[in-house]
């Protein structure tokens, strides 16, 4: 697991390499999270208020679970490959600047 308990995150690149590697991620629903982590697919995302004790319950309904949390692992990957690298925010960079008309790329 990547155990994230932040309280307020814009969107840590750590969550990607989380990804990378096809570990599930455990953090709190704020601020840009959403945008790495979506529950039941590549994680849990848990309420803000959210103590140590709820972190240990989601890991230990994980353990008990191992069907799920193989699809943790597995979503996490996916998740990866399809959006959380490097490449894929390259291209999206580009486009976003192209359709500014600040540069023209051949």
């Amino acid at each position: 697991f990547l155990i994230l308990p932040s309280r307020q995150e814009p969107c840590a690149i750590v969550f990607n390499e989380a990804c990378a590697f096809g570990l599930p991620i455990l953090t709190c629903d704020v601020g840009g999270v959403r945008t790495a982590v979506t529950n039941n697919v590549n994680g849990k995302l848990l309420p803000v208020t959210a103590g140590a004790e709820s972190f240990g319950e989601a890991i230990l309904k994980l353990k008990d679970n191992p069907s799920l949390y193989s699809e943790l692992c597995e979503g996490a990957r996916r998740r990866f490959e399809s959006l959380l690298n490097w490449d894929t925010a390259a291209v999206a960079m580009k486009k976003a600047i192209a359709a500014r008309g600040l540069y023209h790329f051949s």
